[in-house]
């Protein structure tokens, strides 16, 4: 978001290239958020100010808070700026018109094919969250270990420490926890990075704001435009340790996390180095991403160059927003993508060791996504054929040249795209998820088995837009034997699992965090292709094996 580019042949190629799509008979997901009952519609508090924050958020959660083994779905809330009316004043936010994150519980009905027939029910007043901020990010996890999913939301101003009672009920803990800091909080993680069993909790934060000082930005034709991150100051990260007594300690500083400032918004963890140790990925729009390395005892050091990712392979730094990580080419180990703004290019990284090379051009992702601002960004297996897809939820975050705001005040949509798999590592762009394609503001995104058919669903939360839920059109005759899923009996972010059948072997690890601003659930879904008779399973760190397992189904770590 910090670039804007706006040569017109330039543009006339992007769109082009933007627009080469895989024929198909139909689209491979469907848009159900509306029938499902998953009525959220996001606003960003509007007023004409063209404020950064307007076109920032919002995030969205995918996880179980009722533990009856189903998805709920967790949607993150803008709010007024100002104190003057919006532009847009129908939205149903709730009964009282207070804009508030909201909650939905999964109530959906099992059907006799395997697949769940999808219901949501709002039950955020009788869950008792109340989340009236200007939210941003939102990370789940069971921080307290009473077996109880808990939430996180970072804000623009205060952030949230919403902890699970177990009884359907929250309560919002986050100054007595230590986590109510008032900057301008973004991507979030749960994740233990000194190995003591314990969530800690890594938080992004993007830039300096004072939302009394009315910053003007203009688009080269002199024209008032959203302002980007560089007419502010950037701030630095936050890394809190869970100290086990309900609370945590503030180590951003003492770690050396604190040392560098830059514009965050998306955060990943992953063991970058094979030391045994979760490192931090953090994703700077405009500036070089930050690596930080775990050294043991607490302390970080920040290794973005030495490691391939703080650019691209030209050296530059780029807009980046979403990340999310997985091994897209089947070596065991994860590669990682960046998503971008329009004029630069979605950006794949590809792991070697403890090194990453660009290597956006070879695979494809490159220059199809150049006519694209991407955000939220997720890899699944939408054919469950044992290679994996890419989607990414697109939203402009500039007004465009001709009739900027004259019929429509937020006239920033695209398409989400869908990248297919070749199955040798070169991908196609399609046309859109869904058919016909929507032009939506996309920001937040989590993929996961939403309807439990075995194939990935997603759920997009889109800037001054309604949420969008695509269903995987597959059906349970299709998908029969092609899949497994699994399940960890201890959620550990980047915690592998290894699924072979025959010649063929699959490395997958636990994700909660990654995206852009969102939390997935732990489990997992490997795609197989063929129809095996049996599979084997190992959870690689514990060397907890599975043997003969039936395709098709859910399994659970520790249960038959």
């Amino acid at each position: 978001m910090a670039r804007w580019r706006r040569d017109p042949w330039v543009w006339a190629c992007l769109v082009l290239v933007g627009y080469q799509s895989v024929a198909a008979e139909e689209a491979p997901f469907q848009d159900v958020a509306t029938v499902a009952g998953l009525a959220f519609e996001h606003f960003n508090g509007m007023t004409g100010a063209y404020r950064l924050a307007e076109v920032t958020g919002s995030g969205v959660a995918l996880f179980d808070y009722d533990g009856d083994g189903d998805l709920d779905v967790y949607l993150v809330q803008g709010a007024m700026l100002d104190a003057v009316p919006p532009q847009k004043a129908s939205i149903p936010f709730a009964a009282s018109g207070v804009p508030r994150d909201r909650l939905f519980r999964n109530d959906s009905t099992p059907g006799t094919d395997g697949a769940s027939t999808l219901r949501f029910v709002d039950v955020t007043a009788a869950s008792k969250i109340e989340s009236l901020g200007y939210g941003m990010g939102v990370a789940a996890g069971d921080y307290d270990a009473d077996g109880d999913l808990d939430l996180f939301v970072s804000n623009l101003g205060r952030d949230e420490l919403w902890r699970n009672r177990g009884d359907g009920t929250f309560e919002e803990v986050g100054l007595e926890a230590g986590l109510g800091d008032e900057g301008w909080g973004t991507g979030a993680v749960f994740a233990d990075f000194d190995g003591d069993g314990r969530l800690d909790l890594f938080v992004t934060r993007y830039v300096e704001v004072d939302l009394a000082a009315d910053i003007e930005c203009y688009a080269q034709s002199s024209r008032r435009d959203f302002c980007g991150p560089s007419a502010h100051p950037p701030t630095r990260d936050l890394l809190y340790r869970n100290t086990g007594q309900g609370s945590f300690e503030n180590v951003s500083s003492p770690s050396g996390v604190a040392s560098l400032a830059g514009p965050g918004l998306g955060v990943t963890a992953e063991d970058f180095d094979d030391d045994g140790r979760l490192d931090f990925l953090v994703a700077n729009d405009g500036a070089a991403n930050h690596l930080w390395l775990n050294q043991g005892q607490g302390r970080f050091v920040e290794d973005g160059l030495m490691s391939g990712l703080a650019v691209n392979r030209r050296g530059q730094p780029e807009a980046s927003m979403g990340a999310s990580l997985a091994d897209v080419d089947g070596d065991g180990d994860d590669d990682l993508i960046l998503t971008h703004l329009t004029g630069e290019s979605n950006t794949f990284y590809e792991r070697s060791g403890d090194f990453f090379e660009d290597r956006s051009l070879e695979t494809g992702l490159g220059a199809p996504s150049q006519a694209d601002t991407g955000f939220g960004v997720g890899w699944l297996d939408v054919e469950l054929d044992g290679d994996l897809d890419l989607i990414v939820a697109n939203g402009a975050v500039k007004l465009p040249e001709a009739g900027a705001g004259e019929a429509d005040p937020f006239p920033l949509g695209q398409l989400d795209r869908l990248a297919l798999n070749d199955g040798r590592g070169r991908f196609q762009m399609t046309g859109g998820p869904t058919d016909p394609p929507l032009l939506r503001v996309g920001r937040g995104l989590a993929v996961s088995d939403i309807d439990a058919d075995g194939d990935q669903d997603v759920v997009v939360n889109n800037n001054s837009g309604r949420a969008a839920l695509y269903l995987n059109r597959r059906t349970a005759e299709e998908n029969s034997g092609r899949w497994v899923g699994l399940v960890p009996f201890e959620v550990r972010e980047g915690r592998p699992v290894a699924v072979h059948h025959a010649e063929r072997l699959w490395v997958r690890r636990v994700r909660v965090g990654g995206s852009y601003l969102s939390s997935h659930p732990p489990s997992v879904v490997v795609g197989l292709g063929e129809v095996p008779a049996s599979i084997d399973v190992v959870w690689r760190e514990e060397k907890v094996r599975w043997s003969q397992l039936e395709p098709g189904r859910w399994y659970v770590e520790g249960t038959p």
